[in-house]
């Protein structure tokens, strides 16, 4: 209830972040594409993006791109980030010199396509402001879906036998040729614990490799509703959440989704109106897309 009224649960030492970003306003921010269930052809693949909008990335804002059935890449990014540079402006008064952006929802075979669009419409988004305007963008792709699996020798683990929290693998057993890394964020309450798989995809800030480590496990400490750390960086589960109760704002009126008409990707962040599309030759079958209330346009109200 505190974040959704825009109140704050914890942040982290002031100095000490600001020491790791070396005193440059950064905004973070999360990505992450939600599919629609199995026999759903006709409902739309939902992209959420959320951005921070203050120093201690402890306060986000939301913002959903629908797209075609299954579409994997997010369109419409450059509105997307436009928007979150100025709700950062508008919440610190200070444009942002570092964007950190972390993407969920691509395996290592789509690296390539996220590197050659994604990130050029991040830059064309900062470009577009003001000409000259070229903070330095780090874009990581998270990866949560995996079978790799590490365990403590001897009695460097915790009390169920896993790694402790913090413990990173960046050697051995990581990609050729790209700066990835495992990291266990939390403390496993049962079971195996699973890390999560971070690969630097672009880096303009040329951030050392502990940095950027240590960077990304501080802001699991973040987590607006768990006293702990999580697993996940907080970007990307907001961005879990955000793309969860999208799905809940969809009223299928069953329609078809506009296949042959893709390219009219929709978008939208919280203007208060709602969008209607009807598929080609059936003027009775819409989709039906609820954008969040203009008030709460700023607000956690995913929370």
């Amino acid at each position: 209830l505190n974040t959704k009224l825009g109140g704050r649960n914890q942040a982290l030492d002031d100095g000490a972040f600001k020491a790791l970003l070396q005193g440059k306003p950064t905004m973070f921010m999360g990505c992450d594409v939600t599919h629609p269930a199995p026999g759903e052809q006709h409902k739309p693949s939902i992209a959420s993006v959320v951005g921070s909008v203050d120093f201690m990335a402890t306060c986000y804002a939301a913002t959903l791109i629908q797209l075609p059935s299954r579409e994997e890449l997010v369109g419409k990014l450059q509105e997307a980030v436009v928007r979150h540079l100025k709700l950062f402006f508008k919440g610190t008064q200070t444009k942002p010199q570092r964007i950190v952006f972390y993407r969920d929802g691509v395996s290592e075979t789509q690296f390539a396509q996220v590197r050659d669009r994604e990130i050029i419409e991040i830059q064309r988004a900062c470009s577009s402001l003001e000409n000259g305007y070229k903070p330095e963008i780090t874009f990581l792709a998270v990866l949560k879906r995996h079978n790799t699996r590490f365990f403590p020798m001897g009695r460097d683990g915790d009390r169920t036998g896993n790694c402790v929290p913090g413990t990173v693998i960046d050697r051995s057993v990581t990609i050729p040729g790209m700066s990835d890394f495992y990291l266990f964020a939390h403390a496993a309450i049962q079971g195996t614990s699973r890390p999560t798989h971070y690969c630097v995809l672009h880096d303009d800030s040329k951030f050392a490799v502990d940095a950027i480590q240590q960077i990304t496990y501080q802001l699991c400490y973040t987590y607006a509703i768990c006293t702990r750390s999580v697993s996940l960086v907080p970007p990307v589960y907001y961005a879990h959440r955000v793309a969860d109760r999208a799905r809940c704002h969809l009223v299928d009126m069953g329609i078809g989704f506009d296949e042959a008409n893709s390219e009219r990707v929709g978008y939208y962040g919280g203007g208060g109106s709602t969008s209607l599309r009807t598929a080609p030759g059936d003027p009775n079958r819409t989709t039906r897309v609820i954008t969040i209330n203009p008030i709460l346009d700023t607000s956690m109200y995913f929370m």
